[in-house]
């Protein structure tokens, strides 16, 4: 186990180096998961994160009107919007199952997850990105029931987010 966390490590470090230089796409795990190893939630997150493929959405500031932004195995890039004291906006996350997931997030701005109908903030537990996994500006870790939650972002002045989600669950799909 610990050669394979250090192996996922040296893949995530590798894996923003050769995406920031526009050489990699994602790699295929398949020998993971021929050997029945599952690849931790935030090893496969920080590979997303650094890697993609990406997909571009925009908050809104009505949270009644915020746009599905989850898709399974890829970083969300969030165009922001103003809102009272600076930029943010809102966005739906619809999980498919209960689970306990973690939301990798960069730059490091404001944010809270509420349930569907509710404005108590779930409690969100701070966790560390893997080794060589620098990428994420922080990471935090929601227990979640299956269905749409809200992400609020801000206020920030930054004019972009990306964050993935990713389920603790075995890791068993295949990059392409």
């Amino acid at each position: 186990m610990i050669r394979h966390a250090r192996t996922v490590a040296c893949r995530c470090a590798l894996a923003a180096l050769l995406a920031a230089t526009g050489l990699m796409a994602c790699e295929d795990d398949a020998a993971s998961a021929d050997a029945g190893v599952a690849e931790p939630a935030d090893a496969e997150g920080c590979e997303h994160f650094a890697t993609g493929p990406d997909a571009r959405v925009s908050a809104t500031a009505d949270r009644a009107a915020a746009p599905e932004a989850l898709q399974s195995h890829t970083a969300i890039v969030v165009s922001l919007v103003d809102i009272e004291g600076g930029l943010g906006g809102f966005l739906t996350l619809t999980v498919p199952e209960a689970a306990e997931y973690r939301l990798l997030i960069g730059p490091d701005v404001p944010v809270t997850l509420l349930p569907e109908g509710s404005d108590v903030p779930l409690e969100a537990e701070a966790s560390t990105a893997p080794d060589g996994c620098d990428i994420a500006a922080r990471v935090l870790v929601f227990d979640l029931p299956a269905g749409a939650h809200t992400l609020s972002v801000g206020p920030t002045s930054e004019a972009t987010l990306r964050f993935v989600l990713e389920a603790q669950s075995e890791h068993d799909h295949d990059h392409e």
